[in-house]
């Protein structure tokens, strides 16, 4: 059955002008569910997101294999609708031989767009970097990139390799994009994703921001804070807003509170429209807040100590937040060892 498309552009928060023609099948899709729609259509790849779709075309339009067409909301030439996003694993043979040298093709004609990713990636967890998603580059590599982008932002895809030692930065990022598209995971993209979204902001060092972009671990986020829709959930620096979309779910109501202005005024943007999300601009310690009954969030690593000595003070139900594991450590350190301290005497006696 097809979807709507505008429920379609507003469960992806992102859409696709044009993509490419990757299979065309003049009966439909042999399958269960699309066996009674004999309509032409068309297996395609977004130019933007790679989003991976079937579209039915208009009567007499005709495509061939790796032709570009439009798809965005205005008039199509060729596209009558989209009939459902798919995933790898619904792709024709056709489809799938297809597709490789294709993305080997959006890569290198795009290229600014992931050179800006060597530049501007940053932690995903606190153990580990959005470089190393890329085949080939561990920590070691990642280190080196690193420091030599620190000097000089990088120009192009030679600047990178010429720079780093790294061979082929085309194929390394091809491979990347192959990967998440070929994942088992139904029509997600992956949990770590290199093409979901442009980067909008570059985090700032000294507010010490680390944006959260592991969707199963800003699930698992959530899922521990045991939300219902009674609950008033405090988020200490909501960043992008990828736990606060999560938080919009399953809470009453979410205070997401950012102190960054670009960020806050960002979330005011996505979230206008969203009776649960109230978005207050400032400092978390120091701003007035309205009451709340839980605290879901990964707040930056600068705030981690005065954030447990503000909650000590405060009156909760249950706190979910992402440290760093030696920051952890240390609120659950035992007395008399090296890590037993004041954080360790206020977590353990206030927040239990």
């Amino acid at each position: 059955m097809a979807i709507h498309e505008d429920e379609y552009l507003q469960r992806r928060h992102v859409y696709e002008e044009h993509a490419y023609v990757l299979d065309f099948l003049p009966y439909g899709r042999s399958s269960e569910k699309s066996r009674h729609l004999a309509v032409p259509t068309v297996q395609i790849m977004g130019e933007q997101f790679f989003t991976l779709l079937e579209a039915e075309l208009k009567i007499g339009a005709t495509v061939l294999v790796h032709e570009r067409i439009y798809i965005g909301r205005e008039r199509r030439e060729k596209v009558d609708r989209i009939l459902t996003r798919i995933s790898y694993d619904q792709l024709t043979a056709n489809a799938k031989a297809e597709i490789v040298p294709l993305i080997a093709e959006l890569v290198k004609s795009q290229e600014k767009r992931f050179v800006e990713f060597f530049n501007n990636s940053q932690p995903v967890t606190p153990r580990m970097h959005s470089l190393e998603l890329l085949p080939g580059i561990g920590k070691k590599s990642m280190w080196q990139i690193v420091n030599v982008r620190e000097k000089k932002p990088f120009t192009s895809y030679k600047d990178i390799q010429e720079r780093t030692g790294l061979n082929d930065i085309p194929k390394i990022v091809s491979k990347r994009v192959m990967e998440e598209l070929s994942r088992s995971t139904g029509f997600s993209q992956g949990v770590y994703e290199l093409v979901a979204s442009p980067v909008l902001y570059r985090p700032v060092k000294r507010l010490g921001q680390n944006f959260l972009a592991n969707k199963h671990i800003a699930s698992r986020v959530v899922s521990t804070g045991e939300l219902t829709r009674t609950d008033t959930v405090l988020e200490p620096g909501a960043g992008y807003g990828t736990l606060t979309h999560l938080l919009e779910e399953q809470a009453g109501r979410v205070l997401a509170v950012e102190k960054d202005r670009r960020l806050a005024s960002h979330l005011r943007k996505e979230f206008e429209k969203s009776p649960t999300i109230s978005v207050i601009e400032g400092d978390v310690l120091k701003i007035p807040l309205p009451q709340f009954n839980k605290v879901v969030g990964t707040p930056p690593y600068v705030l981690s100590s005065k954030l447990i000595l503000f909650l000590a003070k405060r009156k909760f139900e249950l706190a979910s937040l992402v440290l760093q594991k030696e920051f952890g450590e240390r609120l659950l350190a035992e007395p008399g060892t090296a890590e037993y301290g004041r954080l360790s005497i206020t977590a353990q006696r206030y927040l239990r």
